[in-house]
């Protein structure tokens, strides 16, 4: 992890498509969300 202007997309098949970035509130609030969701999922 580390500071930059924008998210940077290493040559990996498939990263730019299921990388989650964490550069805006956005996008953390969207990890948290991911998260809360599994673990409601597996506590069911």
């Amino acid at each position: 992890m580390g500071a930059g202007a924008g998210t940077r997309v290493f040559p990996i098949e498939g990263l730019a498509d299921v990388g989650i970035g964490l550069k805006t509130i956005e996008e953390a609030v969207a990890v948290r969300n991911r998260i809360l969701e599994r673990l409601e999922t597996a506590s069911s």
